[in-house]
């Protein structure tokens, strides 16, 4: 089975302007998938702090870990 992300988005059957909107909550938000290319720029755009957050609730390994792996496979 493949795993999915998605995000929070503006509801795209009433735009939040329809109260009781069965496809979105009281924000007028409801849950889209989210598209690779999405969460690249999340990512890109993110501080490290996030980053480290990220890394180990979704991999759950720590983000210092990847960092020294990664640096380890880094040839000149």
């Amino acid at each position: 089975m493949k795993r999915k992300l998605y995000i929070k988005g503006k509801c795209t059957l009433c735009r939040g302007n329809f109260i009781g909107c069965p496809y979105c909550d009281s924000d007028g938000l409801t849950f889209i998938e989210a598209a690779d290319s999405v969460l690249i720029e999340i990512l890109k755009d993110a501080d490290p702090e996030l980053k480290q957050k990220i890394t180990e609730k979704v991999l759950g390994i720590n983000y210092e870990a990847i960092l020294e792996l990664s640096s380890s496979l880094i040839t000149d």
